[in-house]
């Protein structure tokens, strides 16, 4: 192979599409333990936030990655994006913000109803606003990118874990009758450049096969949902808001309810274990760092005191997976010191999945020249 990709969420495979959009002769090898969208990855749960950054040379990456969206193949009639607009309340004034109040008006009366039902915006009387912001459907995405790089001549490999990458060697994986994962072969791969989008997996695989510490810490990450609430009115079977951001909690539309993404975490000593917390005495599936910081932002955000704010009884109850700690939080990638091939490592950062894709172009582009 010319090109293996170990990681088929949204970043592995869009550096796969990009590499045969530039060399459509490449032999390009993806390998994922799982399926795509994996339900185990940060993509299945990226809440995928998209707005133009401030900034205006990340501006215009956005705009770049926000058009290759939209150009890929349409195999499928599942939406991609949902460009219901995005506002980021703040105390403070900056050369972009906008008063709050315009930017709330010019959503419809039931909106707007909302975002005062769930934000309590008093204290913060700035708001940045962009109305073509929203959110991208992160899965769907990998699945479209995923279908795109296979027409375009890769090979997908599901279901098939990589154990060393020195040599790189892979275990086929099969569910038996007891629907447990058992391997059915073993096989070793040779390539000339090697791709880890494996997210959080990158620092052991690299580790264990070439004694490289890539210094990435990681913290465990989960995303609160409030359940159909009567204080939402919820019109036929759907809800209808723009992307709220208020003291680093970002809430957005998912089906009646609302996702409820909770900022990055310090990073989690070594061999910590997920676990929830307690509220009140009573055990929940949040942890209890999530739930002090809400409620130390509870004067703003209501919707903490609302039973349909779901807490969970258990961990398992409760959406969350690894983030990768990078420098500055952006997405960024990194050669590995190997002999058997060229090989790069590519960790998704917090600069939201817009300008982590335009990172992975970025990666694919220089592994071409």
């Amino acid at each position: 192979m010319d090109v293996v990709i170990v990681g088929a969420g949204v970043l592995g495979l869009a550096v796969a599409h990009t590499l045969l959009q530039h060399q459509p002769e490449l032999r390009v090898l993806i390998i994922e333990q799982d399926g795509v969208p994996s339900e185990q990855g940060s993509t299945y749960l990226s809440p995928g936030i998209m707005y133009r950054p401030e900034n205006a040379a990340d501006a215009s990456r956005y705009e770049q990655t926000l058009n290759t969206i939209k150009t890929l193949p349409q195999q499928s009639n599942t939406r991609l994006l949902s460009p219901c607009g995005y506002i980021r309340f703040q105390s403070h004034e900056t050369p972009q913000s906008t008063p709050a109040t315009p930017a709330i008006s010019t959503y419809p009366d039931a909106e707007q109803q909302r975002i005062h039902t769930l934000l309590n915006t008093s204290n913060y009387p700035h708001a940045y606003h962009d109305p073509a912001g929203g959110y991208v459907h992160a899965e769907a995405l990998a699945l479209r990118y995923g279908r795109a790089s296979v027409h375009q001549g890769a090979t997908l490999m599901l279901n098939s874990r990589v154990i060393n990458l020195n040599p790189l060697t892979i275990e086929r994986l099969e569910f038996d009758r007891m629907m447990q994962r058992v391997v059915i072969a073993t096989e070793r791969v040779t390539c000339e450049q090697l791709v880890l989008a494996a997210g959080v997996n990158n620092s052991a695989l690299l580790e264990e096969s070439y004694g490289f510490l890539d210094g990435m810490k990681r913290s465990y990450r989960q995303f609160l949902r409030i359940e159909t609430d009567a204080r939402l009115h919820v019109h036929a079977n759907k809800l209808s808001m723009p992307v709220l951001e208020l003291a680093g909690v970002v809430l957005r539309a998912q089906g009646e309810g609302v996702l409820v993404s909770m900022p990055l975490l310090p990073a989690d000593p070594e061999g910590y274990v997920p676990q929830g917390g307690k509220l009140l005495g009573v055990p929940v599936g949040v942890r209890r760092e999530y739930l002090e910081y809400l409620l130390q932002y509870e004067h703003a955000l209501p919707f903490v005191a609302w039973s349909s704010l779901n807490l969970g009884k258990t961990l398992n109850n409760v959406r969350g997976g690894w983030d990768v700690h990078t420098t500055n939080g952006a997405t960024t990638y990194l050669q590995v010191p190997a002999v058997n091939a060229t090989v790069y490592a590519l960790y998704a950062g917090q600069d939201g999945i817009i300008l982590a894709l335009s990172k992975a172009r970025d990666l694919a582009k220089q592994l071409t020249t």
